[in-house]
C-alpha cells in the first residue's frame, strides 16, 4: 500500500541538477480511507499517520474521492519527512500538515530541528498522491495526461511557448506539450507562493531541455522587490497516464 512509485529516473536528474537542495519525493497510488483504517487496525507495530487533528479533519470530508486524495497526498508527504530525516523512527503522527492563511501546506507539530525550515508540497491526480519535502521551496504537480488542456491553453500557454516546446521535443504530440507545461507551471506556482500565487501566464518559459527520461524546464518571473527575476527550475516527466513536475527555486531568495 505504501510503494513509492516515483520514478527513479527523476530522483537520479533531482540529485545531478540540484545538489545543493536536499529533497525527497514520495508518489502513492491512491489510498483509500477503508484500506487506511484497515491497515490502522492490524499494524502490529502500532504505527499511523495521521495525527488527531489529521484524523478529525479526514472523517469530515463525506466525499470519498476527496477524502482519498487528500489522505493519500498527506501519506505521501509523511513518508518523505521520514526519508529527508533519514529516520524511519520518526513518529509521523507527531507531525501535523496545516494550511497558512495563503493556503501553502505547513509543517507543524513536535518537529525535529532538521524540520524547522523545510518545506512541503502536495498533489493528487490521476489515481496518485504525491509530495515533496525540501530545504529550498518547492512545489509538486501531478496530472492526468487525458486531460482536456487545449479548451484553457490560452489561460496558461502563450503560443511563443507553445512554439518553443514543440521545436525542443518534435517526438511529443501537442497533447504532451501542454501537459508537461501545465504540471511544470502548476509546480511553479507552487513552489513560488512563499511570495504570491502567481497567474500562469506571469510564468515564462526561459529553457526547455531533454534530460534522459525527464524534461528541465525554466521560468522566470519578474519580483516587484527585485531588479533581476527570480529563476524556478523545474524537472517534469510523462508517464503512460499522467505528467509529473517538481519545482524549486535554486537561488536563495527565501528570505
Amino acid at each position: 500500500m505504501f510503494t513509492n512509485v516515483f520514478p527513479r529516473s527523476l530522483v537520479t536528474q533531482i540529485i545531478k541538477q540540484w545538489p545543493q537542495q536536499q529533497l525527497q519525493c514520495t508518489m502513492l497510488r491512491l489510498i483509500s480511507s477503508e484500506e487506511y483504517h484497515k491497515w490502522e487496525k492490524s499494524n502490529t507495530c502500532n504505527r499511523h499517520f495521521l495525527h488527531s487533528k489529521e484524523q478529525k479533519q479526514l472523517a469530515g470530508y463525506h466525499l470519498k474521492k476527496r477524502r482519498d486524495e487528500w489522505l493519500t497526498a498527506r501519506i505521501c508527504a509523511k513518508i518523505a519527512v521520514n526519508n529527508f530525516l533519514s529516520d524511519t523512527n520518526f513518529p509521523p503522527n507527531q507531525l501535523i500538515i496545516t494550511n497558512t492563511a495563503s493556503g501553502r501546506p505547513a509543517l507543524t507539530g513536535q518537529l525535529p530541528k532538521a524540520l524547522h525550515h523545510a518545506d512541503v508540497s502536495l498533489s493528487h491526480g490521476g489515481g496518485y498522491g504525491l509530495a515533496a519535502v525540501g530545504t529550498r521551496y518547492c512545489g509538486v504537480d501531478i496530472e492526468r495526461t487525458t486531460r482536456n488542456f487545449h479548451a484553457v491553453q490560452e489561460k496558461f500557454c502563450c503560443s511563443a511557448e507553445k512554439h518553443y516546446i514543440k521545436q525542443q521535443a518534435e517526438k511529443l504530440s501537442e497533447q504532451q506539450c501542454l501537459a508537461l507545461l501545465w504540471s511544470a507551471k502548476e509546480a511553479s506556482k507552487k513552489a513560488f507562493s512563499f511570495k504570491k500565487m502567481p497567474g500562469f501566464l506571469e510564468l515564462r518559459l526561459v529553457r526547455f531541455a531533454k534530460c534522459n527520461h525527464s524534461w528541465s524546464l525554466d521560468f522566470s518571473i519578474q519580483e516587484n522587490s527585485r531588479k533581476q527575476p527570480v529563476i524556478i527550475s523545474v524537472i517534469a516527466a510523462l508517464l503512460p497516464d499522467v505528467s509529473i513536475a517538481v519545482a524549486t527555486i535554486p537561488e536563495n531568495c527565501n528570505a
